[in-house]
């Protein structure tokens, strides 16, 4: 059994997830709270931890600058949100994007030629449309707080058959781009979504 450390600031979903068993993943995962990430990190292989996973955005940052090797995804991003311990020190992960991928690959949703709208940016909004992109999604909007974040956060996208849209949220556009999705992701709980103009066909 694999102990991963939970690092988390939300009380209500450590509780949930310090729950979750599945017995083909042979892991354990043990709710770590109010302590400092350095201090955490360091200790996780003295204590026996094999990993962590590193729920909290904000310090998404840090655990990535503290591991001692990263992978190719948490390079690009400059992020981790996933640590595993290995002989040569901690290697940093980013996750979030194939995650999401395998999710709705494994409920049966296909990415090619689908028209997704991605409502966000940061590390995470990053990772996605990377992800959707490599799926084979054919049109891919990103809408963040400004056009050009959103034009940042759509350069990960680098399949060449996938079209992209760069818009602010409260581009005159943007309830055009919502309405033609297949997809919509949400990653910023603050963006708001006139859920009129959704079709019937649109997986959330």
């Amino acid at each position: 059994m694999n102990l991963i450390a939970l690092l988390c600031s939300d009380s209500q979903l450590s509780h949930t997830l310090s729950h979750f068993r599945k017995a083909s993943l042979s892991c354990y995962l043990h709710p770590i709270m109010h302590a400092d990430m350095g201090e955490v990190l360091r200790s996780l292989a003295p204590l026996g931890f094999s990993g962590a996973l590193v729920l909290d955005e904000a310090q998404h940052a840090r655990a990535y600058s503290t591991a001692q090797r990263s992978s190719l995804d948490a390079q690009e991003v400059g992020a981790a949100d996933t640590l595993s311990v290995s002989i040569g020190g901690l290697l940093a992960e980013y996750t979030l994007g194939r995650a999401v991928g395998a999710t709705l690959q494994n409920r049966g949703w296909d990415a090619r030629g689908a028209n997704v709208v991605l409502l966000g940016e940061g590390a995470p909004a990053r990772s996605v449309c990377r992800e959707l992109s490599s799926l084979g999604a054919s049109h891919l909007t990103v809408l963040a707080t400004n056009r050009p974040t959103a034009e940042m956060t759509s350069q990960y996208a680098y399949a060449a058959s996938t079209e992209i849209t760069a818009r602010a949220y409260r581009d005159p556009l943007a309830n055009a781009y919502l309405s033609r999705a297949d997809l919509l992701i949400r990653i910023d709980e603050s963006a708001d979504v006139p859920t009129h103009i959704l079709g019937p066909h649109l997986s959330v």
